[in-house]
């Protein structure tokens, strides 16, 4: 559990910039609670493990109280373009959206979950290709 947690920190930092490291640490709290993990006890690694499937969904709970992912499942692109300083940053953003939509959304269909999973996989063999 607590190589989960510290992988879902580094995956989600993709976002970090849209909240405060103590807001994340509080949405990740809620997360894990309503995922039925006990978020004092994360760290001592006594919780059950989660499956992959609660994996992907407490990215999902994440994404939606960052405010980067709708209710509905979608990836609210202006909320993140909105955080991105540069034009070139922006124009590099959008296209790391686009290439998610390209090959997530046909994978998942509209699982939330998975898409969320899936946004949280590409980042570094995306950003790679550079």
């Amino acid at each position: 559990m607590k190589a989960f947690v510290i992988f879902s920190l580094c995956i989600t930092s993709v976002f970090a910039v849209i909240v405060t490291k103590e807001q994340f640490n509080k949405f990740s709290s809620e997360c894990a609670s309503e995922m039925g993990f006990d978020p004092a006890e994360i760290d001592k690694n006594k919780t059950k493990s989660p499956t992959k499937n609660e994996e992907s969904c407490y990215l999902a709970c994440i994404d939606k109280k960052q405010g980067v992912m709708k209710q509905d499942g979608t990836y609210d692109i202006n909320v993140i373009l909105n955080y991105v300083e540069t034009s070139e940053m922006k124009t590099k953003v959008q296209s790391y959206i686009d290439e998610l939509i390209k090959t997530c959304k046909p994978e998942v269909g509209n699982d939330t979950c998975k898409l969320a999973a899936c946004f949280h996989r590409m980042p570094k063999a995306y950003w790679e290709k550079e």
